[in-house]
């Protein structure tokens, strides 16, 4: 074998590649052509070395390693197991009660703001059936417009005509007065609204709580109206409710309770009495039966005696069958 063809081999167990590799039919050829020189089996022995550490050694094969999958290759088993679906999201019922509640809450608001603004209308037309004057006016009534118009007038401070400088000064006081007097009435008139709508709220409660009390006895729910009304403090001249000293709820509380927790209590009272009387009368019957059944005579297994007593009985058994023992 020449030096190239050894050198080749080595480079090839080395794993390095070799400039010109010889291919393996080519080797497989030349060791033949050793082995068939000299038939000494020492020379066959070392060629058979030789070959042996140019080859690189296998690994041992283990007969069970093709039956065994891979770490990386899912099983049979997990391929045939369905994939589990996901659960459905519970529902977040609390969720859902608190948008109700908020949902509630914006109606109920929005329901109140429009009963107020009625409310605002009515009492705006009842108390100001001409409207609100935001104009400013003299002391005959007749509106300012601007300077020109009080200087035409006479200051009550100087009594003599506004100058320009007098005049500009007056409109400027009495336009910021006239808008202090504007904002009291708007408060006022929303004030009255506000009170209205309150009544209203607390007459409904009233008919929840008290409702059908109210409805047994119509006498009693027109005198509680009646008194509830003269709490009221009312505009003169047109009859509005414009303040409720006295929440309406609470009068109907003070008025309703007492007379509701007397008649609780004499319900219970008469409850408690009818107990007793059919516990009594149980009791009364029980005795009665007993009573009938003294008369008949005793069936079945006597009586248990006292030691003693068993004894004179059984001594008195005994003379009587002429036991002379």
């Amino acid at each position: 074998m020449s030096k190239d063809e050894l050198d080749g081999e080595w480079l090839e167990a080395l794993e390095i590649e070799d400039d010109a590799p010889k291919e393996p039919e080519e080797v497989n050829e030349e060791v033949e052509e050793n082995d068939s020189d000299d038939g000494s089996p020492e020379d066959d022995k070392g060629t058979d070395e030789d070959v042996k550490e140019d080859e690189p050694a296998e690994e041992p094969k283990d007969d069970n390693a093709d039956d065994e999958p891979e770490a990386d290759e899912p099983t049979e088993k997990a391929e045939e197991e369905p994939e589990p679906e996901p659960e459905p999201e519970p529902v977040n019922e609390t969720k859902e009660a608190i948008k109700e509640a908020l949902a509630e809450i914006e109606a109920s608001k929005t329901d109140r703001s429009t009963r107020i603004d009625t409310y605002r209308d009515e009492a705006a037309k009842a108390l100001y059936p001409e409207g609100i004057d935001r104009q400013l006016r003299d002391s005959d009534g007749d509106p300012i417009t601007g300077i020109e118009d009080l200087t035409k007038l006479i200051n009550p401070k100087t009594q003599d005509y506004f100058t320009d400088e007098e005049a500009g000064s007056y409109l400027l006081q009495g336009q910021q007065k006239l808008n202090k007097d504007v904002e009291a009435v708007e408060k006022f008139i929303d004030q009255v609204a506000e009170t209205n709508a309150e009544i209203e709220d607390g007459a409904l409660r009233v008919v929840e709580k008290y409702g059908k009390v109210l409805e047994n006895d119509l006498e009693l729910r027109d005198r509680l109206l009646k008194g509830y009304d003269k709490t009221l403090v009312k505009d003169p001249k047109t009859g509005v409710t414009i303040k409720a000293p006295i929440e309406v709820g609470e009068f109907f509380d003070m008025a309703l309770e007492p007379m509701l927790k007397q008649q609780n209590a004499e319900a219970e009272a008469a409850a408690k009495a009818s107990k007793e009387a059919e516990a009594a009368a149980k009791v009364k019957a029980s005795k009665d039966t007993q009573s009938d059944r003294g008369d008949l005579k005793p069936s079945g297994k006597a009586e248990q005696l006292a030691p003693e007593d068993e004894e004179w009985a059984e001594a008195e058994k005994s003379y009587q069958q002429g036991d002379t023992r």
